[in-house]
């Protein structure tokens, strides 16, 4: 009964702010000054990073006799029950983000069509790039991951995109972790930052998977978090 409530209330809380802060501002991009650890989109695909400790949650702001966790769950409920509201979703999204901040969690969220990826090994920054485990992205994409334990070094991604012309094509993506050269059905594209294997999960750049299969990625001042959209 208690999480129902809470539920409820929370709702109300996030509808009401998010009528507020997009009737004041309809830019969703704008910088938020709760959001913590940054990789910031420069407008010419470079990821960077930035630091502010003094943007940290103030946990006095939520209600911890309820424990984070329990806040995160039923916001993680809210978020797959709003998936056709996009502002309530942005809303919901970035709470999300400061119930994990605020529980300990300082790794970079994600957020597929409003959906929160799950990884079991955080997305780190190398060379002001953002890597993500393949499995994961790939996965939340709807892509398919292939390995052959002949060829440990070798992944093959595909999934099937819409080309310029409106038809369905399959797109392969080879990965050799020996390399910093990829291919795309068979063309060679070389990456700034090679993929690498870290904790035994391929690690490789989130931007560059997303463009790959026609998606749209930022990072999201006001969430705090990548957000990837169709």
């Amino acid at each position: 009964m208690k999480q129902l409530f809470v539920i409820l209330i929370s709702i109300l809380v996030i509808a009401f702010m998010g009528f507020t802060a997009f009737a004041s501002n309809g830019d969703s991009n704008r910088v938020d000054n709760n959001a913590a650890t940054q990789a910031i989109s420069n407008g010419e695909g470079e990821d960077i990073t930035s630091s502010d400790e003094s943007i940290t949650p103030n946990p006095n702001d939520y209600n911890d006799r309820v424990g984070y966790d329990v806040l995160l769950d039923d916001y993680r409920q809210l978020l797959e029950a709003t998936r056709d509201n996009v502002e309530l979703r942005h809303e919901i999204m970035k709470k999300i983000v400061v119930l994990k901040k605020l529980s300990g969690d300082d790794a970079i969220s994600a957020f597929i069509d409003g959906k929160e990826v799950g990884f079991d090994v955080p997305p780190v920054i190398r060379s002001n790039r953002t890597l993500i485990p393949v499995r994961a992205v790939t996965t939340a994409l709807g892509a398919q991951v292939d390995w052959d334990s002949s060829e440990p070094n070798i992944i093959k991604i595909t999934k099937t995109v819409v080309d310029t012309t409106g038809n369905n094509v399959p797109k392969v993506i080879m990965i050799n972790l020996d390399t910093e050269a990829v291919t795309i059905n068979g063309a060679s594209v070389e990456l700034d930052v090679p993929p690498m294997l870290i904790e035994n999960r391929t690690m490789v750049p989130v931007r560059f998977i997303a463009e790959s299969f026609n998606m749209k990625i930022d990072w999201d001042h006001y969430v705090g978090a990548i957000v990837i959209n169709r």
